[in-house]
């Protein structure tokens, strides 16, 4: 549990970990997902064959592990009752943040009282997490490893090279949270990257007469967020359906709206769902926006990824990482999960390591198979080859000491699945 004292009966945890193992392996290869997500239930979907992310990483051991405090790695516990209290909007005063602080307080308190072992809340940050992955590193006898990191699991693979950086093998870290960047900027880069989603989310409209603001022209979609949103500043939208119910508000604020515009345009966004959300609303029927009971994830990430306020343990600094290792950083101009500036910032200081900017939406790219970002991860985890420079529609890659090019305009940029989008199931093979 602490790595910093010795392993007796009151100082461990279990760690849940899945492996895929072909017959003749070429090496190891660690794969986080990210975030508080879960991570062995990824391995039996590949042993299942119920996800072809992997297809092109098949022979290799594929090594997934629950990261502490989660699933089947010594879950973490807390009271939902008390954790319902940290909803709502963000403190915009000194009284309504003293208010958010305590509740916080009050819910870390709660996972510090219910988890066991007794202290384990101290010990689930990055620091532990790389230190588990070498201790199962160790365990199988792998001289070097290999990592695919995605989103918050880029962070954890960038960590554990700075490290161990003895052990690295073939390092990826797709659309990853940056190291050393400050709370302020990451909060710029969100809003900025958010924004280009939305503004990506209308030139999708125009390319596709299904839209039903189509025929408004560009920033038909924008205009049309801004008015419910002011509707419902003004007056709640009515959920007829939730007035007796205890598993959801019947009104619809502005912040629900927000909120569920946020959580539509991050991940994977589809568009036409949205569309037809903001649609609905306009004519009166906001249901769509209506919040649900808090995720499994969404509870998890608390303690792991998002204790601004109340936690009550020292906090190690944030520290730039420099890199000499030979990496390759891949982001996408319309991720709204993890905005391009972070993985730019992260590149700056890895001289050795390549940079890939996918033309497109969607957070981490490695599943959307048939891009051409994902056959130069392929390459490069197979068999080492970092791409060299180039520039498409699709993708552009940056080597040591190219300036990297302003982020694409929203609207110059093809929609449709061939940049990532959502669109009705289809599935396009595109030429490399």
């Amino acid at each position: 549990m602490d790595y910093s004292k010795p392993f007796c009966e009151t100082n461990k945890i279990t760690l849940g970990l899945a492996m895929v193992r072909p017959a003749n392996p070429k090496g190891g290869l660690f794969f986080n997902p990210g975030g508080s997500d879960a991570g062995v239930i990824v391995a039996w979907e590949v042993a299942l064959n119920l996800t072809n992310a992997f297809d092109g990483l098949l022979d290799f051991d594929l090594f997934v592990m629950d990261v502490r405090g989660t699933y089947s790695s010594n879950p973490l516990n807390v009271s939902l009752d008390l954790f319902a209290g940290i909803g709502g909007p963000y403190p915009t005063n000194q009284t309504e943040y003293d208010t958010v602080k305590n509740a916080s307080a009050a819910v870390i308190q709660s996972w510090i009282d219910n988890s066991s072992p007794p202290g384990i809340i101290e010990h689930v940050g990055t620091r532990e997490v790389v230190q588990d992955y070498e201790m199962v590193r160790r365990a199988l006898g792998y001289e070097k490893i290999n990592f695919l990191g995605a989103s918050q699991g880029g962070f954890r693979a960038s960590q554990y090279a700075a490290t161990f950086p003895h052990r690295v093998g073939n390092f990826v870290m797709d659309a990853s949270a940056p190291h050393g960047r400050s709370m302020y900027d990451q909060v710029q880069d969100s809003v900025a990257g958010m924004n280009r989603v939305m503004l990506r989310a209308d030139a999708y409209c125009q390319n596709n007469a299904s839209c039903p603001f189509h025929s408004e022209g560009k920033g038909s979609v924008v205009k049309a967020v801004k008015q419910i949103v002011d509707t419902a500043k003004q007056t709640p939208y009515l959920i007829p359906s939730c007035i007796n119910s205890t598993t959801c508000s019947p009104y619809i604020t502005d912040l629900d709206i927000r909120n569920g515009l946020q959580g539509a345009l991050l991940g994977s966004p589809d568009f036409p769902f949205i569309f037809d959300a903001i649609d609905s609303t306009l004519g009166g029927d906001a249901s769509a926006f209506i919040s649900g009971p808090p995720t499994v994830d969404s509870v998890d990430s608390m303690p792991l990824l998002c204790n601004d306020y109340g936690w009550t343990f020292p906090v190690p600094k944030d520290k730039r990482i420099k890199s000499n290792q030979s990496l390759l950083m891949i982001a996408a101009d319309f991720d709204a999960s993890a905005p391009e500036e972070w993985t730019i910032f992260d590149w700056e200081t890895a001289p050795n390591s390549v940079l890939a900017i996918r033309h497109g939406e969607d957070h981490v790219s490695f599943p959307l198979v048939d891009q051409p970002s994902t056959k130069l991860l392929n390459e490069f985890l197979n068999n080492g080859n970092l791409p060299s420079a180039q520039n498409s529609s699709q993708v552009t890659v940056y080597t040591h000491g190219m300036k990297v090019a302003p982020i694409s305009d929203p609207y110059e940029v093809p929609t449709g699945p061939e940049a990532g989008d959502v669109d009705s199931g289809v599935v396009v093979e595109i030429t490399f």
